[in-house]
């Protein structure tokens, strides 16, 4: 069952509903059959300290140009530390038609909850 909340505010468009997902939520569904794709949107340095498993890091600023690396538009679930870069890059994936969810508490949220984080840069990061 996905347990998702709908709340307003942001930089949603006025009027406009936002969808979230909460941290237990979304750890339920990366254990499924088809977890979704979820996005780091913080910078390299923050997610080599830190980030959930899996999670696919493109900087916020760097979305709108690498669109093509997430394949063809899906549900992405999007954090950052709090919430503001996440949002920013949610713009760009709706206006490319992909479903944005955004991590209730982002990554503060998910890491306080106790639950596993992954360490090192991403692949193909350059980073050692």
């Amino acid at each position: 069952m996905l347990a998702m909340t709908m709340i307003l505010g942001g930089t949603a468009a006025a009027g406009a509903a936002e969808r979230t997902i909460t941290a237990e939520a979304l750890a339920e569904r990366l254990q499924g059959a088809q977890p979704p794709t979820v996005l780091d949107v913080r910078g390299a340095d923050e997610y080599a300290a830190g980030h959930l498993p899996g999670a696919v890091l493109i900087p916020h600023d760097q979305v709108p140009g690498r669109l093509a690396e997430l394949g063809p538009a899906r549900e992405i679930v999007l954090y950052c530390r709090s919430g503001r870069r996440a949002r920013l890059a949610g713009e760009a994936l709706e206006g490319a038609g992909f479903e944005v969810v955004y991590l209730d508490g982002d990554y503060p949220g998910w890491a306080a909850g106790g639950r596993a984080v992954a360490t090192g840069a991403a692949a193909g990061s350059g980073q050692d």
